[in-house]
């Protein structure tokens, strides 16, 4: 103040200071106005305890005072924060994103918690920046993404940091970095690509490149389709290897006309690219067939075989003849299946051979019907159906069966049955024989009923140690069963008799008269009896003698026979006579005599022609 009236408004001041409690001053300000404040910036000041401050007031004449602070004080100012760039700081080479990293302290106690980060780039070496953020925490890393900036050798980055008081730092990197971006890939539909029809399956082909080295195998590729022109897409595939094609099958889409594919590739760093068929092309799958089985449908019982029929159509035209059927069967009512047989035509019958499978009441058929694309349809019987085989017949040689030694005639003996009801009396036998253990066989008789007998005329065969039976038995179905001797036996047969040789022949009231002399010793001069002689006559003069020739026997040396066509030129009529033993053995043939016509024709014209013998 200025006792002087009005001149405390009139008084100049002056401001200093001490930084050592008055050894030596400072100026602060001068001719400042007597306003009673001055606001002093003292964060220039270094930090000290020793601190004064002194006011001078001078008046308009010149008279002045002056004040000190009654104590020193202290001046503490905030420290500078200070940072460092610790990555990228030179020389790398980044791409797609980076982790910046720095280091900031504060020397004030718990400010470097505080410092607020700004972080900014330069592309050109520190002549211009931009930023990358601002008001970033002093965690010391931040993601800097980088996928969007151009490719380059001249980058630095820049790290700012400031405290609460406004005191700040800045640190870039100590040398310039490069940033070398992924390219993208791209890619193009080569097929599909508009106006195709389609069956059943297509190889989708696309040609994809990814312009940094060695990438474009590394593609990843996505396939999708839309049925609808685009206007929604499904997946066919995802994760596929960029070999620029891919199967795709398509039998179970719906027809239509509105397809399209699309194909997506994306590379190792998310870069991605997508082509569509350029139009839309057309989905045309063959229908499937049908099939129905007609029999057997069940409830039939079979046996032997069976006629297997069935119904089977494809709609697509001429594709009917065209489907290839197999036929399986189950016995355990579909449990399991075995094959009947397999690429049949479609003719809508198969002949089942079913004399082989065990008899049941669980039997199904399957029919399976398959397109020239591999579409196919299968239908079961409706129910289980029966088979009920015939049993085969078994038959036994009773006689001779092995070391009998047979001589002019033998009973052959069997036993055989048949499992099926009233068949055994319906088995057909036939018999056979061999002269050498089994090596050839011959008939005895064939076609025989089942009365367990046959009586064989062995008196023609020769002697001999190898000799056996077989019988063989076959019922209405086919079914058969043969037995053999369990080991050979012999024959042994007597001596026929000798030959008749002065057989001859005389017309007697109009019969034939055939006479000769006894037979009473064998072939050997042995002693023999002869039973009988039996007669035979044919119109060959050279024929052999059989039973189709026999006319009839006599126990007699003589045989008349009233039937020949005598007086008739045109036949002539030839004989034979063997004679038979009491064993049935028969001789050779005798020799041969006849009778004869001719024509007579007397030489007078007016006399008929007249018979002569």
């Amino acid at each position: 103040t200025d006792p002087d009236v009005g001149d405390s408004a009139l008084l100049v001041v002056d401001l200093d200071y001490s930084d050592n409690a008055g050894g030596s001053w400072a100026s602060i300000e001068t001719g400042e106005s007597n306003d009673g404040a001055y606001f002093w910036d003292i964060s220039g000041l270094s930090d000290g305890t020793n601190y004064l401050v002194r006011v001078i007031v001078t008046d308009t004449s010149g008279l002045f005072d002056s004040d000190t602070s009654d104590a020193i004080f202290s001046i503490d100012n905030p420290d500078d924060p200070t940072v460092t760039v610790t990555y990228p700081n030179g020389g790398e080479t980044l791409s797609d994103s980076v982790m910046v990293t720095w280091t900031a302290t504060d020397p004030d106690v718990g400010d470097s918690a505080l410092l607020v980060v700004d972080l900014d780039y330069s592309d050109n070496g520190g002549g211009s920046w931009e930023s990358i953020n601002t008001g970033e925490v002093n965690d010391g890393v931040y993601s800097w993404d980088i996928s969007g900036l151009l490719d380059g050798s001249g980058y630095l980055v820049r790290v700012t940091v400031t405290d609460t008081s406004g005191l700040f730092d800045s640190d870039t990197s100590d040398a310039v970095f490069s940033i070398d971006n992924p390219d993208d890939p791209t890619v193009t539909v080569t097929y599909p690509n508009g106006g195709e029809t389609l069956s059943d399956s297509v190889m989708v082909t696309w040609l994809a490149t990814d312009p940094d080295v060695g990438d474009s195998a590394l593609l990843v590729v996505d396939l999708d389709y839309s049925d609808n022109a685009g206007g929604s897409w499904t997946s066919i595939e995802t994760g596929e290897s960029n070999d620029g094609a891919y199967f795709w099958d398509i039998s179970g889409l719906s027809d239509g006309s509105d397809y399209l594919v699309r194909v997506i590739v994306t590379d190792t760093t998310g870069r991605s690219d997508l082509d569509v068929s350029d139009g839309t092309f057309s989905v045309d799958n063959p229908d499937a067939p049908t099939v129905s089985v007609t029999y057997p449908n069940g409830g039939e019982t079979l046996s032997d075989s069976v006629m297997v029929t069935w119904t089977a159509t494809d709609p697509d035209v001429g594709d009917s003849a065209l489907l290839v059927v197999d036929l399986d069967y189950s016995d355990n009512a579909g449990g399991s299946w075995e094959s009947i047989n397999t690429g049949e035509v479609n003719d809508g019958v198969y002949s089942w051979d079913i004399s082989g499978l065990s008899d049941g009441s669980g039997y199904l058929l399957r029919v399976t019907v398959t397109d020239t694309s591999g579409l196919f349809d299968s239908d079961t019987s409706d129910a289980i159906f029966t088979i009920d085989n015939p049993d085969a017949p078994s038959v036994t040689v009773i006689y001779p069966n092995g070391a009998e030694t047979l001589s002019d005639s033998a009973v052959i003996t069997w036993l055989a049955t048949d499992p099926d009801v009233g068949d055994s009396a319906l088995l057909v036998v036939d018999l056979d024989y061999s002269d050498n253990g089994g090596g050839s066989w011959m008939p005895i008789s064939t076609g025989e009923s089942n009365d367990g007998s046959h009586f064989w005329d062995v008196s023609e065969l020769s002697d001999g140690t190898n000799y056996l039976v077989r019988v063989t038995v076959t019922d209405t179905t086919g079914l058969f069963d043969v037995d053999t001797s369990d080991a050979v036996f012999i024959i042994d047969n007597p001596e026929p008799p000798a030959a008749i040789s002065d057989l001859t022949v005389v017309l007697t009231d109009g019969s034939i008269r055939l006479s000769w002399t006894a037979i009473t010793e064998d072939t050997l001069g042995m002693p023999i009896v002869v039973e009988y002689y039996n007669v035979y006559r044919n119109v060959d003069p050279y024929f052999s003698s059989g039973p189709a020739d026999s006319i009839g026997s006599t126990t007699g040396t003589f045989y008349l026979d009233p039937t020949p066509a005598l007086k008739d030129t045109s036949v002539n009529h030839y004989y034979l006579v063997q004679a038979v033993s009491l064993q049935r053995r028969k001789s050779a043939d005798s020799n041969r005599v006849g009778e004869f016509d001719r024509n007579m024709t007397d030489i007078e014209p007016s006399g008929p022609p007249k018979n002569r013998r």
